[in-house]
């Protein structure tokens, strides 16, 4: 009986699953956005953020819930009916 030969090996096909797991985790949280400009109320002191514009693959204006905007957020396009 012949012996087969892989034509690949499995330990070879790695970067398949990190690649899978990457897109996995873009479509399940968001791809990441920068922080580009921002509205607030308040002293320069004690701002109170009302509006946050962030640019990345799809920019977006996003209305912080705690008066608080993050320098890099992970967002979902908007209206996506995915994760």
């Amino acid at each position: 009986m012949s012996k087969r030969t892989l034509w690949v090996r499995p330990s070879k096909l790695l970067w398949v699953a990190v690649i899978t797991a990457a897109l996995g985790a873009m479509w399940l949280y968001g791809t990441p956005h920068m922080l580009w400009n921002y509205r607030y109320t308040g002293s320069y002191e004690s701002k109170y953020y009302t509006s946050c514009d962030y640019v990345g693959r799809d920019s977006q204006t996003v209305s912080p819930s705690h008066g608080d905007c993050p320098f890099v957020m992970l967002l979902k396009p908007a209206g996506a009916l995915h994760g």
